[in-house]
């Protein structure tokens, strides 16, 4: 890209990442990560289903397979893989919670209920974020509707997403 041929002859670079699902980062506000303060890379842009969310501020949270798009130097974009990297590593030790990411079908326990009715809270789970055709919705409302082929982001204790996946 143009950006890119500007960059050449710099240690400046750009580099996208994505935000695994067992990653803890996710469900977190860039201010609360200190991405800049850690690393001294930058996010430039979140990329969210169809949606891209360009020079992001610092209330903007992180979701499972959100694709980021950082701008540092060589040193910079390594301490930022490192940190990535760490944040995988640590929650994937973590024996009692995880996120999981559930397709809604017909045959799904959330399948044409409201986020309200399913009672997920029960189940010691929330709702983090739904994927819909080409929108991301982040933090649904309780009266909002499941539907079928929902990508639907749960977080909660292991054992009930565990049963969430083979519903």
């Amino acid at each position: 890209s143009s950006v890119q041929k500007t960059l050449n002859g710099y240690d400046v670079h750009l580099e996208q990442f994505e935000i695994p699902s067992n990653s803890s980062l996710a469900g977190k506000k860039l201010k609360d990560i200190a991405i800049r303060a850690q690393s001294g890379a930058n996010i430039i842009e979140i990329k969210r289903g169809g949606r891209s969310i360009i020079i992001p501020n610092s209330d903007q949270v992180l979701y499972p397979a959100d694709k980021v798009l950082a701008v540092g130097s060589s040193q910079q974009i390594d301490k930022l893989k490192d940190m990535l990297k760490e944040a995988t590593q640590s929650e994937s030790s973590n024996d009692e919670f995880e996120v999981i990411c559930i397709e809604i079908d017909k045959e799904s326990p959330l399948y044409g209920k409201t986020l309200r009715s399913a009672s997920l809270r029960d189940y010691k789970c929330m709702v983090i974020s739904v994927l819909r055709g080409d929108s991301f919705i982040t933090n649904p409302k309780p009266e909002f509707h499941f539907e079928l082929s929902d990508k639907v982001w749960i977080a909660g204790e292991k054992s009930s997403c565990e049963w969430f996946r083979t519903q």
